[in-house]
Order: structure tokens, then C-alpha cells, then sequence
């Protein structure tokens, strides 16, 4: 997750938090921690409160998963099943681009929302309840947001949300038998409803730490944390205290070092110890308060990782509207927000991440057109094909066989009457493993990829030669397939 800890308290009774009443629920989750700071109430500014906008769907979902276990064995399910915050916390998306995403999520969702939100009506929305004009927040000046996210944009977060969580949740049970599996899963709603509510929020800003700056200077490192007015909930970053750190450091290394000492006989333990257990006591002090620096780097190394593992598997599998390119793209749409949101986000700006969203979704639709496309003129050629080797057949049966099949292709001294092996470069067609077509493939999707190419013109030319690349590697990846391509017949489907 993008944030380390999530506390959720109890509802108050009578209304609402008050913002001093969430600054000691803040104070008493980071205390809560046997490692955390014991006092941050100096640190921490007075809360903001916020009534962020939330989009609610409800929504009846028919679901199908495929466990793909090491030995080749399957095994699939399907379900139906209505979905919504209480059982799915995805299905609350937070529509705006104000504040960081991760800690809106998490401290703003809950149970609640279901009985709170309305119904919605485009611009004609039935509106709320005013939440500031409750007697116990009378006098605190709430901000209200509005809904800049669209609700295409919305809905989409929330399926794969609901995606990632059930595939999660399967692959986990799957891992128990075969830590190699892997699951697949896709959603198809059957019917869905959405609501509008305004999440009451306190927005925490305070500073704790340090990291190095742009000079290479110590700075002290910021941070945010927001608490439900409802609930309590709190959605923050853990912090290590240094004094704990240092005793833990200190502590240990004296007593690792002693033990050994006391074994080993040596006259100078005392010395040794006390060295040894003064330069861990600094080191553990040093590393409190720069952990969260090296944290968030080792968070992006990993994060940058996992995309690149996503961009691997799309290579290779988005080549033909089969269902593994539609897990796999779903997959890398789910990578790409997840980038969105976690990528620099100490440093939010509203108008940076509103323009990239909006572009990332436009990419993500125009991809799935793309795919669309695809298929049709896949099965167009399929056709084609068809209805061309059924002519030859029909010849063949009325004349008799031609020398060569007269009219097919050759590459190399191979049939290529489609010219699948010239597209990829095959050099030794008739010798080419599937190991080879997987490189020829790598190397021509490499070079022939449209996003390689910035002119108008040749970057139409590069989509579609792309496009017959791909169509080219579907088939000869296929044992099957291949042979029967090979031979010139017909191909009953493609993916």
C-alpha cells in the first residue's frame, strides 16, 4: 500500500470530530507503535477541514477467474455478485485531484457512505445535507470540493480496483498450493448505480525527520496525514522515534558484543562494548531520522521494477485478442495509476496530476480502440483466408493438386504464404525455434513500435506494420497454429 499504517477508531457519538479531538487521534496512532514518536503534538499544525467529494457505485458484477497452476493444469470459476464500499472499498473513488489520492482513499472510506450518499443525476444531483450546518460544527469553516474527476474516469478506477482485489485475493489461496501459479481474472458489470457524498476529513501538515535537498544540504522532511471526521480513521506515514532507535541499536549490539566477549575471555570487553555500542546507538539515531527518505527510494525502485516486468509480459503477450492480452493490458492500466498516484506524490499538485490523468486515460481508451481494431481485422483476414483456401481446395478437388500450391508465397525456402516469417526477419525459417520467433518478435515489435516515431505519417506507417507483427507472432507462436500455417491451410481461429 501507499501508505504505512491505517488506524480506524470508534464513531463518536453526537456528531462529528472535533479538529483537536482528531490531532490527539493522530497523536495516539503514531504512539500506538512500540517504535513510534511518544509526543508529535508540537510538530503537527492545527488540522484543515475538508469535505471531499466522493463518487459511490453500487454495482451487480459477473466475474471469471483462471488459476494456471506450474504442471499446465487449470482451474476456473465464475460468479455473480453486487459489489459496494462494504464489501468492496474500491467502489468509493475519490473525484478529485486536490489532495493526495492515497490518504483520501484511505482515511475518507467507509461503511458509512452507503447510508449518506445520494443519488446522482449528472449536474441535477439531489443534494446533500449541508454537514456544516450541524450544531457541533458551527463556527469551523469547512472547505467543500467539487467533483473534478469524470465519471467514466471514476468507474474505471473502481473496476480495476475491484479486479486487483479479486485477483489478490484468489492468487493468494493459489499461491498455498503452487507458489508458481497465476491468476487471470476479468469483470463484466451487469448493472450499475452511482452516488455522490462528501467525506468530512482533517488535512494534518507537520514535519519530522530529515532528507538531503537539491544541494545536498539537511532539510527537515514534510509529510501529511488526514483523520476522518467520523470515525477517526487515520492515514498517515509511520515514523521511527530516534531515542527508541538508538536504545534498540545500542541495546543489541551491547548485548551480542558482551555475550561474545564474555565467551571468548577478552580483558578489554568493557571497552570493546561500550564502543561498539555507542557507534550502533548513533547509527540507529541517524537512520530514524533519514528513514523515510531511503524508504520512499526504495518504494520507487521497486515500483519502477513491477513496470517493468508489466511492460515484458505486454511484449510478449499483446499479439491477438485473446484473453491473455486483456489481462495483461488490464494489468499495466492498473501499474500505470498506480504510478500516477504513488510517483513524487510528497510533492502533489492538483493541475499536474489533473493534466495526467487525463491524458493517461485518453491513452488507455485510445489502446483499447486499438485492440478493438485489432480483432476485427484479424478476423477480416481470417476470413479472407477462409474463403480463399477454400477456393484453392475447390480447384484442387475439380483440377487436381498444383506443383508448390501455385499462387502461395515462399520466404527462404519456406511456404510463407502470408508472409509471417519475412515480417519478423526470420533468416532460417525452416529451422527457427520458438525461442527464435520470440526474439525475431522482441526485435521487430522493437523497432516497429508506433510510440518510436513522432511524425504524423510515419507513425500511421509504424502502427501498421506493428499491428502485422503482431499478427504474425500470434500464429507462429502456436505449435499448432504454425504447422497448419506451414501447410497452408486455413486457421480456424486466431488467439
Amino acid at each position: 500500500g501507499s501508505v504505512v499504517g491505517v488506524g480506524r477508531g470508534m464513531a463518536r457519538r453526537g456528531g462529528w470530530r472535533s479538529a483537536q479531538q482528531a490531532k490527539v487521534d493522530l497523536q495516539r496512532w503514531h504512539a500506538s507503535h512500540w517504535m513510534g514518536p511518544g509526543n508529535m503534538q508540537e510538530n503537527v499544525r492545527d488540522g484543515m477541514p475538508y469535505l471531499l467529494p466522493f463518487r459511490v457505485f453500487r454495482a451487480h458484477v459477473e466475474g471469471k477467474a483462471t488459476t494456471v497452476y506450474e504442471d499446465g493444469t487449470s482451474v476456473s470459476e465464475t460468479w455473480k455478485k453486487e459489489y459496494h464500499v462494504e464489501n468492496a472499498p474500491s467502489m468509493a473513488v475519490y473525484a478529485s485531484f486536490r489532495h493526495r489520492r492515497d490518504l483520501a482513499q484511505q482515511a475518507a472510506v467507509g461503511e458509512w457512505m452507503d447510508n449518506n450518499a445520494v443519488p446522482f443525476r449528472g449536474h441535477h444531483a439531489k443534494k446533500e445535507t449541508d454537514p456544516t450546518k450541524r450544531s457541533e460544527n458551527q463556527g469551523m469553516k469547512w472547505t467543500r470540493e467539487t467533483w473534478n474527476m469524470k465519471s467514466s474516469m471514476a468507474w474505471n478506477l473502481a473496476l480495476l480496483g475491484l479486479r486487483n482485489q479479486e485477483k489478490r485475493t484468489r492468487l493468494e489461496k493459489a499461491k498455498e498450493k503452487d507458489p508458481q501459479a497465476k491468476v487471470k481474472v476479468t469483470l463484466k458489470a451487469l448493472r450499475r448505480t452511482q452516488r455522490i457524498v462528501h467525506a468530512p476529513v482533517y488535512l494534518f501538515e507537520y514535519q519530522f525527520g530529515e532528507k538531503h535537498g537539491r544541494a545536498g544540504e539537511i532539510v527537515p522532511q514534510s509529510f501529511q496525514a488526514m483523520v476522518s471526521a467520523v470515525d477517526g480513521t487515520v492515514a498517515a506515514q509511520r515514523h521511527l522515534s530516534a531515542p527508541k532507535a538508538s536504545l534498540v541499536a545500542g541495546a543489541t549490539v551491547l548485548s551480542a558484543t558482551g555475550l561474545m566477549d564474555l565467551l571468548m575471555g577478552s580483558p578489554l570487553a568493557s571497552l570493546d562494548v561500550g564502543f561498539f555500542g555507542a557507534v550502533a546507538a548513533a547509527a540507529g539515531n541517524v537512520a530514524s531520522r533519514h528513514f523515510h527518505a531511503w524508504k520512499q527510494q526504495l518504494d520507487e525502485r521497486e515500483r519502477f521494477r513491477m513496470e517493468e516486468n508489466a511492460f515484458e509480459r505486454t511484449a510478449e503477450e499483446l499479439a491477438g485478442p485473446s484473453k491473455r492480452e486483456e489481462d495483461t493490458m488490464l494489468e499495466l492500466e492498473w501499474l500505470e495509476w498506480m504510478r500516477w498516484m504513488e510517483q513524487d506524490k510528497h510533492h502533489w499538485r492538483e493541475e499536474t496530476r489533473g493534466a495526467w490523468a487525463e491524458a493517461l486515460w485518453k491513452r488507455q481508451l485510445a489502446r483499447r480502440l486499438q485492440r478493438l481494431y485489432h480483432e476485427e481485422r484479424i478476423e477480416k483476414e481470417r476470413r479472407i483466408h477462409g474463403e480463399r483456401m477454400a477456393r484453392e481446395a475447390r480447384h484442387r478437388e475439380r483440377f487436381g493438386s498444383r506443383p508448390e500450391d501455385e499462387g502461395s508465397w515462399h520466404w527462404r525456402g519456406r511456404r510463407d504464404h502470408l508472409g509471417y516469417y519475412r515480417i519478423l526477419g526470420l533468416e532460417e525459417p525452416e529451422d527457427a525455434s520458438q525461442e527464435d520467433i520470440k526474439k525475431a518478435f522482441h526485435s521487430a515489435a522493437k523497432k516497429w513500435h508506433p510510440d518510436m516515431y513522432t511524425a504524423e505519417q510515419t507513425k500511421e506507417e509504424a502502427s501498421s506494420q506493428f499491428k502485422r507483427i503482431q499478427m504474425a507472432y500470434t500464429i507462429l507462436r502456436d505449435p499448432e497454429k504454425k504447422a497448419m500455417y506451414d501447410a497452408g491451410r486455413a486457421l480456424d481461429a486466431v488467439g
